[in-house]
This record gives structure tokens, C-alpha cells and sequence, in this order.
């Protein structure tokens, strides 16, 4: 099944500078794979439920701002992204019924599956320089030179835990 987050953006221009602001809505990549065993006589085993995260993208909000006018062009930006809402990569291996399958009536008494840890990140800022200078050393040239730097921290806590999530 596709997944799909939304992507907003607007930009101003005036007088040689540029500012700009995007919305990225969060975009998870699920997948849910089902086992259900049969035919070994006396043992039951639940349906498994192999499922999870493959791919997450979190809500964001970026802020630039460039001057963009002249041979030398200088942009400046900061990306707020919302990490303390990733769910983790796990889900529970076996769910609880929502039929009771002795009764056929719907489930009244608590089941002991086994839910995944939260994982407890952090949302982060990125802050972005960028510098641009155009060079025309003849009529027909032009070379562009370019550097720029961001800081992207972890949003994951500290690993000290027997089973860890890397970022």
C-alpha cells in the first residue's frame, strides 16, 4: 500500500533577498506480514504478526534565507524535525483478538502479548550556511564556487540498553 505525507512550500523575493518556509508531513513506510500456522495436531500457535517501519520520515518545518544578489550569494536555514513522534521499527509479534475464538463474542479479558519498548527520540534542529560566489573570468565562462555546513544531530538517546536502536 502507498504511502503518501504532505509538501507545502512558500517563497518571497524582494530586493535580492530570498526567504522561504516547507512543511513536510511525516511519511511512514509500513509493511505487515501475517503467519498463520496450521496442521501440527495438538499445538495451537497464534497467528504471528511480522510488521513494522521500514521507512520514516518526520515532520518538518525548514526556514531559509538567502541573499541572492551580486557575485556572491550567502543562504542561511534551520530544519526543525519532529522525531519525538517516531513509533520504533517494532510492533508486537502476536496481536490480541479482538473475537474471542471459544465464544465468537468479542474479546473481555486482557492478553499478554508482548508490546516493543518505546524508543524515546528526541525532535532536532538543523542549522544550514550556505555561500555561492559566481566568477566570469571571460564573456562566455562562468565557474560557480561553492560551501556550505549543517549540524544534524541524533535524535536517538544514549545506547546503553542490552538491545539498542541505532540511529
Amino acid at each position: 500500500v502507498a504511502a503518501y505525507g504532505p509538501l507545502v512550500g512558500v517563497s518571497y523575493e524582494r530586493k535580492g533577498y530570498r526567504a522561504g518556509l516547507t512543511f513536510r508531513g511525516e511519511l511512514s513506510g509500513r509493511f505487515n506480514v501475517v503467519i498463520d500456522v496450521r496442521d501440527l495436531g495438538q499445538i495451537v500457535v497464534p497467528p504471528l504478526n511480522i510488521s513494522g517501519l521500514a521507512q520514516y520520515d518526520p515532520m518538518q518545518f525548514a526556514l531559509e534565507v538567502a541573499r541572492v544578489e551580486g557575485p556572491w550569494h550567502i543562504a542561511a536555514g534551520l530544519t526543525v524535525k519532529h522525531w519525538s513522534a517516531y513509533p520504533g521499527p517494532a510492533e508486537a509479534t502476536v496481536r490480541c483478538p479482538e473475537i474471542d475464538p471459544d465464544t465468537g463474542k468479542p474479546a473481555t479479558e486482557p492478553c499478554g502479548a508482548l508490546v516493543p519498548a518505546p524508543v524515546n527520540y528526541s525532535s532536532t534542529v538543523v542549522p544550514r550556511i550556505g555561500v555561492e560566489r559566481v566568477l566570469k573570468p571571460s564573456r562566455t565562462v562562468s565557474m560557480t564556487l561553492r560551501a556550505g555546513y549543517f549540524l544534524e544531530m541524533s535524535p536517538a538517546p544514549d545506547q546503553t540498553n542490552e538491545a539498542n536502536l541505532y540511529d
